[in-house]
């Protein structure tokens, strides 16, 4: 099983209270959530929720869980968005053609603009 989607599954059914709006969130089956939290339970070793038919609350190992469980994904949230960033900044050499004049008019005060937003870039 995938434990990012199980992480997910469970950091859900804790925020909504409910398996079945979870599986709404998640765009999935509510016996697919169900499987991914007690996957969870069960590689723990512990009771994540209390179950009744009319609530889904969270024991106090699952509070600990979903502590470190948000933290996890948290970091795995900025960690693709760092490097996501870096692949999406602009880098490299800034060529254009244009007659001097217009260039002189017009282009020189945007370049000066893009070069100062885009360090990286050179022309």
């Amino acid at each position: 099983m995938d434990r990012l989607d199980t992480m997910k599954a469970f950091v859900a059914v804790a925020e909504f209270g409910s398996f079945t709006k979870a599986a709404e969130k998640l765009e999935t089956s509510n016996q697919l959530v169900s499987k991914y939290v007690s996957h969870l339970e069960e590689q723990l070793g512990i009771r994540l929720f209390n179950r009744t038919t009319r609530r889904v609350r969270l024991t106090q190992e699952g509070e600990e869980c979903l502590q470190q469980t948000m933290h996890i994904l948290e970091s795995i949230h900025d960690m693709e968005n760092h490097f996501g960033d870096l692949h999406s900044t602009a880098k490299g050499l800034l060529q254009i053609s244009a007659p001097v004049d217009f260039s002189t008019l017009h282009l020189a005060p945007l370049i000066r603009d893009f070069k100062q937003q885009y360090p990286p870039v050179s022309g």
